[in-house]
């Protein structure tokens, strides 16, 4: 017999390297599932809204990603330019290629820096995984995940900011 059931959304911890720390609650959700076989189901999340389920110590600061800095800093991060995966990055709307109003925020995976001593121009290669861009990945609850990456060169980093704790 199917039972038209709410329930909240649980980040399901996996074994990738990207497993949500624990457990975490998110939005209400309401499905039709069997009666004996209630599960969760991941839904569409926006960039913050991932954030907070993939660092459950965040779970309680709200605003759009372009603000989260200050959130962050209450959180114990520390602004760093030299990020190591695992860190939270927070691009402002100014970087391009992100939300013109809001901007956005995801994780670390990955970040290389190397300078052309003969145009002297640093250029940052930068692996990140957030929510809302486009992916179609599963995890942390939320089923619009993508691992990007993108190449700057300094004239940008004055609009990105990363945060290590």
């Amino acid at each position: 017999m199917k039972t038209l059931k709410k329930f909240f959304v649980a980040a399901a911890v996996s074994g990738g390297m990207f497993a949500c720390s624990q457990p975490q609650v998110v939005e209400p959700v309401t499905e039709l599932v069997d009666a004996a076989h209630a599960r969760t189901k991941a839904v569409f999340c926006q960039c913050v809204q991932y954030i907070r389920n993939r660092f459950p110590l965040l779970a309680s600061y709200r605003g759009n990603a372009n603000v989260w800095g200050p959130n962050l800093v209450k959180a114990g991060y520390k602004i760093t330019a030299n990020p190591v995966a695992g860190d939270i990055i927070v691009f402002q709307p100014l970087f391009g290629g992100v939300d013109a109003t809001n901007g956005h925020i995801a994780e670390t995976v990955s970040y290389g820096y190397a300078y052309n001593a003969k145009t002297k121009v640093g250029t940052r290669t930068l692996k990140h995984r957030g929510a809302n861009t486009g992916g179609l990945e599963t995890d942390c609850g939320c089923n619009n995940v993508k691992t990007s990456t993108v190449t700057y060169t300094d004239s940008k980093v004055a609009y990105i900011v990363y945060y290590h704790k």
